[in-house]
């Protein structure tokens, strides 16, 4: 692995090599990150994308981050190192194959219908290897294992293909590239997985899961440094006598049982464990299919996006069709009036009468504001008089979306301070967007 980093490391730093960026004009200001968000989420594609790609996500990574509680909870296995490793070999195996095979595919037959043909095949065999019986034949996992790999591979190889035709269509539409806030938008969503996988835990503690199934040690704990003698496990009401403890060693006074005591948890804490890692993953892959045909640009589009971008960097005023939509583009001119507005949303602009009562924009949002710092001390006043780690856990996932909504809410709350003059706003529509005007003829972004 650390030579497989070393190669990355020096592909990425010689081996890729970037695109000139045209120079800026000293008078050009960059946008405010209110209305960079909003106009990057007003993009439907992109919005499809992400409907997509976050399932996507849950599907490829959950199963693998999953696997270990899975071997310990579900496969009734003494020694879990041997079957876990080889499992995770052969998925890295599998993913390296899948790679090149994927692209090949989406080459051949087109990206719609290589994803939907992927995740059609991995959602329903997640969704049947959730009634397969892995504690009697553990070797299955083997089985399942280059699936695993597969998983890892799909949410990149062609969807980050599919984000440069998006982020090329904002272009047109802008006049402006915004991969770093793409990326930024994308990454900050897929970090949903890991609350999933704190979730699991949180499930299998509420189902009475007990590590090592309540023993003092064995399956891999040493019972000679936990209890000071040779064992190989030591549970109520079963010893597991052994010359020298090692998993698999001669017991002295029975015989070997069906299943060594500390693997045993109860059917609830198995339930919990399958359905994360094949059941959900299973559901999600196989609702990522659905927004793939609107979230997919596809090649003849975006040769004329392309086409576009050329013809108004040639000439501004140049008339280009939008090639999804088949409208006009009419790209924003980014002056005070017209961003102002897009820090709200209709119903906002609305409550604030088209600018003219910022009052009730400024009472709305501080409220808000007000509602985040509420729910903030009553979560650290209960954390202070109540010991739990589930409370704890639940309390970090929720700051965990606070840090998020706060800065959003506030740059907006400090924008209602400094309203630009005139109330003459840019007719502009976004693809996806609601129609109608609000304001002084601007779009209901």
């Amino acid at each position: 692995m650390t030579c497989f980093n070393a190669i990355a490391y020096f592909l990425l730093l010689w081996g890729v090599k970037e695109r000139a960026q045209p120079p800026t004009p000293s008078a050009t200001k960059a946008l405010p990150f209110v209305v960079s968000l909003r106009r990057l989420l007003s993009v439907e594609p992109y919005r499809m994308y992400l409907t997509m790609r976050i399932p996507m996500t849950i599907l490829g990574l959950l199963p693998y981050m999953t696997l270990l509680y899975y071997c310990q909870n579900n496969m009734e296995i003494e020694s879990i190192q041997s079957t876990l490793g080889m499992t995770q070999i052969i998925a890295l195996v599998g993913a390296l194959i899948a790679t090149p095979t994927m692209t090949w595919l989406a080459s051949k037959y087109g990206r719609r219908a290589t994803l939907t043909g992927l995740l059609s095949v991995v959602g329903v065999l997640f969704l049947i290897a959730l009634f397969l019986p892995f504690d009697t034949m553990p070797s299955l996992i083997y089985i399942l294992a280059p699936f695993l790999g597969v998983c890892l591979a799909l949410p990149y190889v062609i969807p980050d293909a599919m984000l440069g035709d998006i982020i090329d269509y904002d272009e047109l539409l802008t006049g402006e590239r915004n991969e770093a806030m793409y990326s930024m938008v994308e990454t900050n969503m897929q970090q949903l997985v890991e609350i999933l996988l704190s979730a699991a835990q949180l499930c299998m503690a509420a189902a009475g899961f007990e590590n090592l199934a309540g023993c003092e040690c064995g399956c891999g704990v040493s019972c000679e440094k936990m209890v000071g003698y040779d064992a190989r496990w030591v549970c109520p009401g079963s010893i597991g006598y052994s010359c020298d403890g090692t998993v698999g060693a001669t017991l002295f006074y029975e015989a070997e049982p069906a299943m060594v005591p500390c693997t045993k948890q109860n059917d609830g804490v198995k339930l919990v464990t399958a359905l994360f890692m094949f059941g959900l993953p299973g559901l999600a892959g196989l609702l990522a299919i659905l927004p793939i045909r609107r979230a997919i640009i596809s090649p003849e589009q975006h040769e004329q996006i392309k086409s576009g971008i050329a013809a108004l960097k040639a000439n501004a005023s140049a008339a280009v069709n939008d090639p999804l939509t088949g409208t006009k583009v009419v790209r924003p001119t980014n002056s005070p009036a017209t961003l102002f507005p897009e820090h709200f949303t209709a119903w906002e602009w609305a409550l604030g009468k088209q600018g003219a009562a910022l009052s009730s924009l400024k009472l709305y949002l501080g409220s808000r504001l007000s509602a985040y710092l509420v729910v903030f001390i009553s979560f650290v006043f209960v954390n202070r008089f109540v010991d739990s780690d589930a409370v704890l856990q639940i309390s970090f996932w929720l700051l965990a979306f606070l840090i998020v909504l706060v800065p959003y809410d506030s740059l907006r709350f400090v924008a209602t301070a400094y309203p630009p003059t005139g109330s003459s706003f840019q007719e502009f529509s976004r693809p996806g967007m609601p129609d109608e005007k609000v304001g002084g003829g601007y779009d209901n972004l």
